[in-house]
């Protein structure tokens, strides 16, 4: 979708090696091989991460120009664009999340078969006593989404620094590996 665009490209790069491969070190995604569930939700968060780290510094030129043009930025990056259109993807996800999962799949979550990142958090001993988890509903949810909101930013704002600089990004890529190896072996 889109393949020229520079910013949709950023914003994809910003959103992987953002808040998705954060997401391993944040929910101790682990390398576990023998567990399906472990195993894929691990690679959920680091693959697109490896795929735009290779499309954007590995791959030859002339094939990204042909297959990837969006890639290939020749101007300096806008940081302030880059949120901005980020944002609103997040946007779009975080809503399309809400709506599938929160309120379509409620009878689920109810009865337990499905858990959301909220309730997990909030099971956890060392969150339960957090001030806006007592409040009144819809306030803990929304508080939760703008503080989310706030981390995906937060994670965003390093992506500068790895579209920037290869020996960067390598390193981070190289660390969250080392993070989902070292969760499996401690898991």
């Amino acid at each position: 979708f889109k393949p020229n665009s520079n910013i949709l490209f950023q914003s994809c790069f910003a959103l992987c090696f953002g808040s998705l491969s954060f997401a391993v070190i944040t929910w101790r995604n682990s390398l576990v091989l023998h567990s399906i569930d472990k195993i894929t939700s691990c690679f959920i968060h680091i693959i697109p991460t490896l795929s735009l780290y290779i499309i954007y510094y590995e791959l030859d030129e002339n094939y990204k120009l042909q297959r990837f043009p969006g890639a290939i930025i020749t101007e300096s990056i806008n940081l302030k664009q880059n949120i901005l259109w980020t944002s609103v993807y997040y946007l779009i996800w975080q809503s399309l999340y809400h709506y599938f999962i929160t309120l379509k799949k409620s009878h689920k979550i109810q009865s337990g078969q499905r858990m959301t990142s909220f309730q997990y958090l909030t099971n956890q001993k060392k969150y339960r006593n957090l001030w806006f988890i007592n409040l009144k509903a819809p306030w803990p949810m929304i508080i939760y989404t703008l503080l989310q909101y706030l981390y995906q930013l937060c994670t965003m704002l390093l992506c500068s620094i790895w579209l920037r600089y290869k020996w960067a990004a390598s390193l981070f890529l190289c660390y969250i590996f080392w993070t989902a190896a070292f969760n499996g072996a401690t898991y």
